[in-house]
This record gives structure tokens, C-alpha cells and sequence, in this order.
């Protein structure tokens, strides 16, 4: 869904996602754990900050930052593109 198209421009909105952020290839063994462990129970998968920057644009947002946690997972913020 294109978030864009529903009218909410010029309105100052945010998207918070607690998620885990892969690193690339080889970067860290918890990553290639856990998306192997998301491909294999769920059908889905871990994503890279490239990813989910796509993955936010695709639905009107733009990828603000990314922050680590003292856990696996990352705050990740977006906001309405043309807000």
C-alpha cells in the first residue's frame, strides 16, 4: 500500500520498526542464523539497511536512521516522504 495516496501529506508522520538488520555477507554469524531461521519456520527473511530502505520507499517513507540496541534488534525510523 502506497501510504502516500491516502492523503496524509503535509502531515509529520513517523514509522518506528524494532527489527534485526543484517550486516553484509559473512559480517556476523547471528545474521546468517537468523535469516536462515526466518527462511526456514516463516518464509521470511532478514533484511540489510539497503533493504528496508527499499522496502520503505515502496510504501512512501524515506529510511531516517537505523539504531543498534544492546540486543540483536535496531530501532529503525522512516518518515512520509513529501511530509
Amino acid at each position: 500500500m502506497d501510504i502516500a495516496r491516502l492523503g496524509w501529506h503535509g502531515r509529520n508522520w513517523h514509522l518506528l520498526l524494532v527489527e534485526h538488520v543484517i550486516g553484509l555477507p559473512n559480517a556476523s554469524s547471528d545474521g546468517n542464523f537468523m535469516d536462515l531461521g526466518m527462511m526456514a519456520v516463516t518464509g521470511g527473511r532478514e533484511r540489510t539497511e539497503h533493504e528496508f530502505a527499499a522496502l520503505l520507499a515502496e510504501a512512501g517513507f524515506q529510511l531516517i536512521s537505523i539504531t543498534p540496541t544492546a540486543t540483536l534488534l535496531s530501532l529503525i525510523e522512516g518518515a512520509l516522504k513529501g511530509a
